[in-house]
């Protein structure tokens, strides 16, 4: 069911539907998790992070990056995004940040 709702936008489409909605998500959001994400600054870029997440709590996870990788991704977010979000692959993200009850 996950993977009929992924969306490829191609590199020069600014202003496509799909676009659009992931930013108005994006910026209606309480908090803003990235999971499988390469955290390339071009498609943050196209998503308007970090200024679409307005005072959103950014989580994300992250695998095999090393702290100068960790260190540029985190500036690209402002450095807002939650302490140790680089040690975590995507299950191991949710087992520590979905709340258990």
């Amino acid at each position: 069911m996950a993977a009929s709702g992924i969306r490829i936008i191609h590199e020069n489409a600014t202003t496509n539907t799909p676009l659009e909605s992931a930013r108005a998500l994006i910026s209606g959001a309480h908090r803003v998790c990235f999971l499988g994400f390469g955290y390339h600054r071009t498609n943050l870029e196209r998503l308007g992070i970090p200024a679409t997440c307005n005072n959103a709590d950014l989580y994300g996870s992250a695998v095999a990056i090393t702290p100068r990788e960790a260190d540029h991704i985190s500036a690209l977010f402002n450095n807002r995004l939650k302490p140790d979000w680089r040690f975590f692959d995507c299950l191991s993200f949710l087992r520590e940040n979905t709340p258990l009850d």
